[in-house]
């Protein structure tokens, strides 16, 4: 059975829309307070200080890798945080959305030389991701030619992009 779409009426969405534009001041407001702490860290404030007056904690990883993501980390932090300059502050949505984690780019370790094994692993992902850039350029003269439209502030955040210093969605 197929049903025929209807116009909601307004009274049907209004708890929807209301709780929808709740959770979305809600992370602007967070995203805004992230923004602010980032650059506080980055004008040499003090971690600790940054996160007591937030009401959050001080959490140390271990050193990393691009491949191996930190206890309390997400992906978008973690390649966040290989593109920060040693000593520069970022932040990333926190799983869920609810929340944003502020973190600090401490130490940057020269990496060790890979074994021949690790060298045609690599070989390989960068083989299949130029693959896949060639397909999304493909894709996105399609999209071009086709006239599709893409909300670029929902991709941005399943891709795990965030928004420049200065800049909310």
């Amino acid at each position: 059975n197929v049903v025929e779409p209807k116009q909601l009426t307004f009274d049907d969405v209004k708890a929807d829309v209301k709780a929808l534009w709740t959770t979305n001041t809600k992370r602007a407001e967070i995203s805004k307070a992230a923004t602010a702490f980032v650059k506080r860290l980055n004008d040499g404030a003090a971690i600790a200080k940054v996160a007591e007056e937030a009401g959050g904690k001080v959490v140390t990883s271990d050193p990393t890798t691009r491949a191996r993501i930190p206890d309390g980390m997400t992906q978008a932090a973690l390649s966040q945080a290989f593109v920060l300059p040693e000593g520069e502050a970022g932040s990333s949505e926190t799983t869920g959305g609810q929340s944003r984690l502020v973190f600090k780019v401490d130490d940057i370790q020269k990496a060790v030389e890979p074994t021949d094994e690790q060298k045609t692993v690599l070989k390989n992902e960068l083989v299949g991701q130029l693959r896949q850039d060639q397909i999304s350029v493909y894709l996105a003269k399609l999209q071009d030619r086709l006239g599709v439209d893409i909300n670029q502030r929902v991709l941005d955040r399943v891709t795990g992009v965030t928004p420049a210093l200065g800049h909310s969605y």
